[in-house]
Formats: structure tokens, C-alpha cells, sequence
């Protein structure tokens, strides 16, 4: 998509699967001197939740989704990269649905990367919603990354500055 520098995409949300496929994307980015743009989505009201688990969710008045979204994306980008030399990484704090959002920004992206699953009510799922969505609409290659992969030909576990729990 991008005639300088590859530009890869990647879906965060502060699961260990969105941490790896940070890491992904950085490593690839340092490989192949492209650019990160990592978004993470926030919204007030979750669609489908309350009516599937019965339960309304109520946030407090004084709750800044979109400053906790943000701090979210930032201490993530810090602990992936650390110290060490990254490529040029775009934070993304963007309100509304996550595959929406990411299915928007892979139309100007030549790949987009996305965990396995998220912090989504189906966490024992093979793939979650999010990232099922974006392979079936996104306008550029979608990697989905797995948790506690051992490495991916872009990046060996060893090199991508994250801490491992």
C-alpha cells in the first residue's frame, strides 16, 4: 500500500495476545524499515453485552475511558520497545467497535496484526471476534497472532524487548 516504508497495523487492547502481536509488528517494522500504527478502541457502552450476559454495565461518571485507553497503549508501546532502537510507532486512541476501527486503518496499511483473542467474554475461543472479522473484511493481509507463540520468522521471542510473565 505504501510506496515508502511498509505500514503495519496492529490491534491492541492490553491481552497478553495484543502484547504479542505488538511485538510482531515491531520486530517486522525493524526488519523491513516500515512504520507501526498501534490502536487501541474504547467505547462507553458495549453493544451486545448486557443483553447477552444479562447484566447492564454502568460506568461512574467520572471514568475516562479514553485517558485509560490511552495510558493502556502507552505503557504497552513502552514495555514492547523498552530501550532499545524501535521503528517509528504511531499510537492510535480511537472511540468506537475495535474491528471497525481496524478494518478502517487496513485500507491505508499494507499489513494489519491482531491477537488471537482479547479481553472479549469468549476468551477460550480458537479466534476472537475482533480479529475473525478482520480477516474477512480488512483490505490488506491480517496476521493473527497466537499467545506464547515460540517465534515467527519477523521476530525470534528473544528480540522483541518484551518482558516475558
Amino acid at each position: 500500500m505504501s510506496s515508502e516504508r511498509p505500514v503495519v497495523v496492529v490491534g491492541v487492547d492490553g491481552s497478553k495476545e495484543s502484547v504479542e502481536a505488538m511485538c510482531w509488528a515491531v520486530g517486522y517494522a525493524r526488519r523491513t524499515g516500515g512504520t507501526v500504527r498501534a490502536l487501541i478502541a474504547w467505547q462507553r457502552q458495549v453493544p451486545g453485552y448486557s443483553s447477552y450476559a444479562g447484566v447492564a454495565m454502568v460506568f461512574p461518571e467520572n471514568l475516562d475511558l479514553e485517558k485509560e485507553a490511552r495510558q493502556c497503549l502507552r505503557d504497552l508501546v513502552t514495555d514492547v520497545v523498552g530501550e532499545s532502537e524501535c521503528p517509528p510507532i504511531q499510537q492510535l486512541v480511537l472511540e468506537g467497535h475495535p474491528a471497525a476501527l481496524l478494518v478502517e486503518e487496513s485500507k491505508s496499511a499494507d499489513l494489519l496484526a491482531v491477537g488471537a483473542r482479547g479481553h472479549g467474554a469468549f476468551t477460550d475461543l480458537l479466534i476472537g471476534s475482533v480479529s475473525n472479522h478482520c480477516v474477512h473484511h480488512a483490505a490488506c493481509p491480517v496476521l493473527v497472532v497466537r499467545r506464547n507463540a515460540k517465534s515467527s520468522p519477523a521476530v525470534p521471542s528473544s528480540e522483541h524487548g518484551a518482558s516475558k510473565p
